[in-house]
């Protein structure tokens, strides 16, 4: 595996890293803070992400808001696939050398090929994200305009087992360039653009709010895969590894507000499944599953306290392969101080699938001064999962 393959390998991994989820599906810096929750308790100006019924919740002097920016990103690295990389560059490096200098022992080809061994079936994930909205609440009918870019990037390293004979019976260090062993990285970037609409009635002591947004997607899919004898520099984002395809969806919700006190809420995204397939490349094919998701969400509001809790209620799978899936349960709380001026916030999240996502603590602050709105968001889940968010809103 020459250095072409090793900084391709890097390559790979920091791309799943160096753009701007899995962690959540909506890029919301205060929902992010509070666990990922958002179903019942979200901002209005975030229903178009979270729940569409919530755009008729808003206060009654209300008339107009917009967020922008709204960006951020998660990543994990659990296998330590970053540091089984820089140790496998060290011993080919290592190894070649000696082999030139006629030194190499058995001892050196034996590091070799447990370093190239670590590195087998390793996996780091990134998910990038930004997003818009534009809101104009109303009376009987409010609108508003929501516009998103998530990304869901998966490296990984499948080793070749012939590529232990090579290394063990290698004369010269030019074998070492011939090693098919590959990195791959895999992934999907959701662009939506959507028309979010929302009404409300009164029930007496209920408020019920209904809300769907349409929305038109863009999928892009990547497949990109390095060996000695494919690396490109193109770059996993190259016409040849990536498709492109346009998909029409729509997204519904529900709430009831209890009183004073309570919300309960639940969504369904994406009701209109569709299966994309990436290209071929290196004889892999991946599909990746878009299909409706439902999740349940409840939020209780005491004072400036609000504590807020949802729920996927069906298992979600992406790309179509074993240990892709996750059931995510999400806990948070506000604490609203100053006035309103600032807001402290926390929360968790545990895969109940155990498979896919980490479980992972959630911190953020908010600050409030007139019209403007700043929220930020960090997350650690251990293994080196991080997530951060960041966002300004302005409400009129």
């Amino acid at each position: 595996m020459d250095s072409r393959l090793r900084c391709g390998l890097l390559a790979v991994l920091s791309l799943g890293f160096a753009m701007p989820d899995l962690a959540a599906q909506v890029v919301e810096a205060r929902n992010i803070a509070m666990g990922g929750t958002g179903v019942a308790s979200s901002h209005y100006l975030a229903a178009g992400f979270a729940n569409p019924s919530l755009l008729a919740m808003h206060g009654e002097r209300d008339r107009f808001a917009f967020r922008l920016p709204s960006v951020g990103i998660w990543v994990s690295d659990p296998d330590g696939l970053r540091d089984a990389i820089d140790d496998f560059q060290a011993n080919v490096d290592n190894v070649q050398a000696k082999i030139n200098n006629a030194t190499v022992t058995a001892a050196d080809r034996t590091n070799l090929i447990a370093a190239l061994n670590n590195l087998n079936g390793k996996t780091a994930v990134g998910a990038p994200g930004a997003s818009f909205a534009l809101a104009f609440p109303g009376e009987v009918l409010s609108v508003a305009l929501v516009a998103q870019t998530i990304g869901d990037l998966r490296g990984t390293v499948n080793v070749d087992p012939a590529d232990i004979a090579k290394i063990n019976t290698a004369a010269t260090s030019a074998v070492l360039d011939t090693l098919t062993s590959e990195g791959r990285i895999t992934g999907i970037l959701i662009s939506e653009l959507g028309i979010n609409l929302a009404t409300s009635f009164d029930l007496g002591n209920l408020k019920l709010a209904v809300g769907a947004t349409p929305k038109y997607q863009r999928i892009d899919t990547f497949n990109y895969a390095i060996n000695v004898n494919t690396y490109d520099e193109g770059g996993f984002d190259d016409s040849v590894y990536r498709t492109d395809n346009n998909h029409f969806n729509v997204d519904l919700g529900g709430a009831l507000h209890i009183g004073e006190l309570v919300t309960v809420g639940l969504t369904a995204r994406n009701l209109i499944g569709e299966k994309f397939n990436t290209v071929t490349t290196l004889g892999q094919m991946f599909t990746y599953d878009l299909h409706p998701t439902l999740r349940a969400g409840a939020a209780v509001k005491l004072g400036s306290l609000t504590v807020a809790a949802d729920v996927d209620v069906v298992e979600i799978e992406r790309f179509t392969r074993a240990g892709d899936e996750s059931r995510v349960l999400n806990a948070g709380f506000e604490f609203d101080l100053l006035g309103s001026v600032l807001q402290l916030r926390g929360g968790w999240q545990k895969d109940l699938e155990d498979k896919t996502v980490d479980d992972a603590f959630s911190a953020g602050v908010g600050l409030s001064i007139g019209f403007f709105h700043l929220d930020i968001a960090g997350q650690y889940g251990g293994s080196d999962t991080y997530g951060a968010a960041v966002q300004t809103t302005f409400t009129f």
